[in-house]
């Protein structure tokens, strides 16, 4: 079963405070919303607007598989986060389409900014083996920025988003918000991880196919990349 898409780690700062834990319930009633909002406003959006910019500062972007809402984020709701980030899409994927499989990865997938291309997708991974992929989002690379020392995040400037669609995905299983029993060997079997991982994730976000696909990271990603190219 797929988790909603959201980011655990601030839903559960947020609400610590009230001492209530938001239910994945609710949490999948606000997605679904926030997804039917964002889809009817970017596409009256889109007509008006010269070219394909939406008002949050994005590249417009559809996924007609309803699936992909299910894992809808809306930029301007997240926990902890007083500016919006534009709409992404996160939460956690199998990495086969065994009716029996339990082992699932997390990603996060944002879309380019205005001068960025919608032609290109980059795949991030943090190293380790074992570093979560959200290091990467949310202290080097994504459009927010939540590093040491910071009291609350801010907006990265310097986002590769602002270039490019980029998925950050935590592999392999084990690794962070991904879940399922770690059995991996060796870089091929973290290569067929991914692969079902892909498979599943174009599955959904159709409209991804065919885009130019870069493999990047750092650390041990420099083990992990040669294994999926």
């Amino acid at each position: 079963m797929r988790s909603p898409a959201v980011f655990t780690a601030l839903l559960v700062i947020a609400t610590a405070a009230s001492a209530r834990l938001i239910t994945k319930h609710e949490i999948r009633e606000r997605q679904l919303e926030a997804a039917k909002r964002w889809q009817t406003s970017g596409r009256s959006a889109v007509r008006a607007a010269a070219g394909n910019t939406k008002p949050s500062g994005v590249k417009n972007i559809t996924f007609t598989n309803p699936k992909a809402a299910e894992f809808y984020v809306d930029g301007a709701s997240l926990p902890l986060v007083d500016f919006d980030v534009g709409p992404s899409w996160a939460g956690l994927l199998p990495i086969s389409n065994s009716s029996n499989e339990t082992r699932q990865l997390f990603f996060w997938f944002f879309p380019p900014g205005p001068e960025g291309s919608l032609d290109d997708l980059i795949f991030w991974t943090n190293g380790g083996p074992g570093c979560s992929s959200l290091k990467g989002l949310l202290q080097e690379n994504g459009p927010l920025s939540w590093s040491w020392g910071q009291a609350k995040p801010t907006v990265n400037e310097r986002s590769w988003t602002n270039l490019s669609s980029v998925l950050w995905v935590e592999q392999p299983v084990g690794t962070g918000f991904s879940q399922g029993t770690p059995n991996i060997q060796n870089e091929d079997d973290l290569a067929a991880q991914l692969v079902g991982f892909m498979q599943q994730f174009l599955d959904v976000f159709a409209e991804l196919k065919g885009k130019k696909l870069y493999l990047t990271g750092e650390s041990y990603a420099g083990a992990y990349v040669p294994c999926k190219s």
